[in-house]
């Protein structure tokens, strides 16, 4: 979550700094294939975070409703089985950016700024189908930790297996 955080930052920062550059034809080019890259990290990295916050809470979640001698700790494989799969899910789910982000001509200057094609069939399908998502996992995220905080502020007995 971390390296998605960091990431956040230099998108950002990229975005905001590539497109004083652009103000001639030719940039029209490049400026398409930044936004259009642009826009895709930028859906993946913020989609990490959250798929990672939601790993983080169902982790807790298991770990808080079995009994102690019962949970097995994830093996390194299986982080990174993990880790690996909320990336992969992030950018596929991120990849239709792609096709609806294009850059266009700033009307101040000789710049370019990334637009979404609003007028697009596949903005118009896509677009609310990833914000019900986000919000489902928004509240999924924001269950289990209640449900988890609740379990854990009730005193429980050690049990101890022998």
């Amino acid at each position: 979550m971390a390296v998605s955080d960091i990431l956040i930052v230099m998108i950002y920062f990229f975005k905001h700094f590539v497109w004083l550059f652009m103000n001639n034809i030719f940039d029209y080019v490049l400026a398409n294939a930044l936004c259009k890259l642009y826009a895709f990290l930028i859906n993946s990295v913020e989609l990490v975070t959250l798929v990672t916050l939601l790993i983080i809470s169902i982790e807790r979640y298991r770990v808080t409703s079995l009994k102690i001698f019962s949970t097995q700790p994830y093996t390194l494989k299986k982080r990174i089985m993990v880790v690996s799969c909320s990336w992969l899910a992030s950018m596929v789910s991120s990849f239709y950016a792609i096709l609806v982000c294009e850059a266009v001509k700033s009307p101040i200057g000789h710049t370019y700024e990334c637009k979404y094609l609003e007028a697009s069939i596949l903005f118009r399908v896509l677009f609310p189908l990833k914000s019900i998502c986000r919000v489902l996992t928004y509240c999924s995220v924001l269950t289990l930790s209640v449900i988890t905080s609740v379990r854990l502020s009730k005193p429980q007995a050690i049990q101890a297996t022998f």
